[in-house]
């Protein structure tokens, strides 16, 4: 320590860096977790831009379940893929919902919708939309953030057992379901 007080200085210096090292590293972290869970999962999960209507992320799950690359998607408008019926069902529910919370109703804030998309080559799919409206640091509603479930097969297979009860309801005859022992 001389009259300047550069050890002082010197070791606040050295601290700073490291508190900026030990968030660099925790950062870093936490992005690898998100992208680890992004890249395993068979849900899309999404961003789209509020203001835009631009989808500002897109998990490669896309690939699968829909047949574009994220790439194809990030940065066109999220209305692009969707067909009209869809378009209009989720663009009426958003805009119900920025209205409901400016409103103050908070319950706006998080909606799970059943819709159709179709995919890259023209197949239809059922998905289930589970979406959030986010906030920026001053409160502004400037994010929706999504997950798409394919649920394609669960109605399809909802749809046969319909169809088998009301068979079995309609029948003329008697039907009996018994287990291997006659039960």
């Amino acid at each position: 320590n001389d009259s300047s007080g550069r050890a002082t200085h010197y070791v606040a210096l050295i601290e700073d860096i490291t508190e900026r090292r030990r968030m660099e590293v925790s950062l870093h972290e936490s992005e690898e977790r998100f992208r680890m869970i992004a890249d395993s999962t068979a849900d899309l999960i999404w961003l789209g831009d509020l203001e835009t209507g631009r989808f500002l992320y897109v998990s490669p799950a896309s690939r699968a379940q829909r047949g574009f690359e994220p790439a194809e998607m990030v940065g066109r408008p999220m209305t692009d893929f969707q067909p009209p019926e869809t378009r209009e069902r989720l663009t009426s529910a958003v805009t119900r919902r920025l209205a409901a919370l400016a409103a103050g109703d908070e319950s706006a804030r998080h909606e799970v919708i059943e819709v159709s998309f179709l995919r890259k080559d023209g197949t239809s799919m059922r998905a289930e939309v589970s979406s959030t409206i986010m906030s920026d640091g001053q409160g502004r509603l400037t994010r929706l953030l999504g997950i798409t479930r394919d649920i394609t097969a669960r109605v399809q297979t909802e749809a046969n057992l319909r169809k088998m009860s009301r068979a079995i309801e309609q029948a003329p005859l008697s039907i009996v379901i018994t287990d291997l022992a006659g039960q």
